[in-house]
């Protein structure tokens, strides 16, 4: 029995060995596999922590731009609304013109429009003085119509061969706006 023990003994420690082996090699392989899941994982949370900064990056930089674009609106309405007050207080200036003042801008309008072109005194200061004196309706002074109450709070309205020539101050800033919104904002900003 002797060699039955020894042979049974022998291919236990052969089992064994094998066994051993076999765990062995289980442990290397599952510890590969490990060692790729963890590799493959980290290469993920990697390329997720890339992709959510430069989405966050993105978002950041949206947000950025859209707060800079609604300070650049508020300022502009703010700078709108200075310019506004300008013209407003332009207008109640002009509403509040002196006599002579007046007289004068009423006379530059009937020269340019006596004959195209600025005369000397064509028109009498006694009609001028009575034209700027007139409340309601019109005032005829060489073949020119003078309206200063029709839809007009301050200014004129001339007619001459039935064509209106608005010479209110509201008109008149409104059709010079443009350019003197440029002079306002060199001035002011």
């Amino acid at each position: 029995m002797s060699s039955l023990d020894n042979l049974i003994s022998k291919i236990l420690s052969d089992s064994e060995a094998q066994a051993g082996r076999i765990i062995d090699a289980a442990r290397v392989e599952a510890e590969a596999i490990i060692a790729k899941g963890t590799a493959e994982a980290e290469a993920e949370r990697k390329t997720m922590l890339a992709s959510a900064s430069g989405d966050a990056e993105m978002a950041s930089q949206r947000i950025t731009l859209e707060k800079k674009l609604e300070i650049r609106d508020d300022v502009l309405r703010a700078k709108r609304e200075i310019i506004d007050k300008v013209f407003s207080l332009a207008l109640a200036k002009l509403k509040e013109l002196p006599k002579e003042s007046y007289l004068a801008f009423l006379n530059a309008g009937l020269k340019v429009l006596t004959f195209g072109k600025a005369q000397d005194d064509d028109i009498g200061e006694l009609v001028l003085t009575s034209a700027y004196d007139v409340a309601q309706g019109d005032v005829a002074i060489a073949g020119i119509s003078i309206n200063r109450a029709r839809n007009a709070s301050s200014g004129f309205i001339l007619e001459k061969e039935g064509i209106e020539y608005n010479f209110t101050f509201e008109a008149l800033l409104e059709s010079h706006r443009h350019e003197l919104e440029y002079e306002i904002t060199k001035i002011l900003f």
